[in-house]
């Protein structure tokens, strides 16, 4: 990469933005991505299950590597807000409005007194299949884990 011109820092800052533009173009249709509200890592998921919203047809998963290359989509529409937290280094003016606009839509829904929880899936939003961790809102953030994923002490205020 160096022979490129291309270090870490650059490739993780291309990185945040090429997952800001996956939940632009969202083309899985999935509930929430946005432009303000994105984030694909390794998180909880809802469940292990393969559900028809809407009439179509959507497989879930709880802990999976959720990310997208050009040759591969781990993406179940499951949104992790440590991966818009682990980009502030890399690309703060993206990343940090990301995680505000995280905190505004859904609130109390996604944070605990420790801070954001692992990960959400808006899209999940059926209470017919039982979720392995957390719970389900469908008038909100969908499903949510009730793991969570911050620094003690630390808040967005």
């Amino acid at each position: 990469m160096r022979g490129q011109g291309i270090d870490y820092f650059e490739n993780s800052r291309r990185a945040t933005y090429a997952h800001r533009a996956y939940a632009i173009a969202n083309p899985m249709a999935w509930t929430g991505y946005s432009s303000q509200i994105w984030g694909l890592t390794a998180s909880d998921g809802p469940a292990n299950a393969t559900v028809v919203l809407n009439g179509r047809s959507r497989q879930f998963h709880t802990y999976w590597a959720r990310g997208v290359s050009q040759f591969e989509s781990n993406d179940d529409g499951t949104i992790a807000p440590t991966a818009a937290g682990g980009a502030v280094a890399f690309a703060p003016e993206i990343a940090i409005p990301a995680l505000l606009a995280m905190r505004e839509t859904y609130g109390s829904h996604l944070l605990s007194a420790y801070g954001f929880r692992d990960a959400f899936n808006p899209t999940f939003t059926t209470t017919s299949v039982p979720v392995e961790r957390g719970s389900v809102d469908p008038r909100s953030a969908g499903s949510t884990s009730t793991t969570w994923a911050s620094i003690r002490g630390r808040s967005l205020r």
